[in-house]
């Protein structure tokens, strides 16, 4: 899986695996927040998404 850059990814449907090493499969980039560390949650927040995938279909 590609690291998070900070920016959504440039694809329809993506896989991601946040912080805490839930996954989320088959979500909208523009639905999620792909800042890391955002001073708006607590440091090192679970949620962070880390890495990310094209979807398959």
């Amino acid at each position: 899986m590609p690291r998070n850059t900070g920016k959504p990814p440039r694809v329809e449907l993506c896989d991601v695996r946040f912080r805490n090493g839930t996954v989320a499969r088959g979500i909208k980039p523009s639905s999620y927040r792909w800042t890391l560390d955002d001073p708006a949650y607590p440091p090192g927040y679970d949620f962070d998404i880390i890495d990310w995938q094209p979807a398959k279909p």
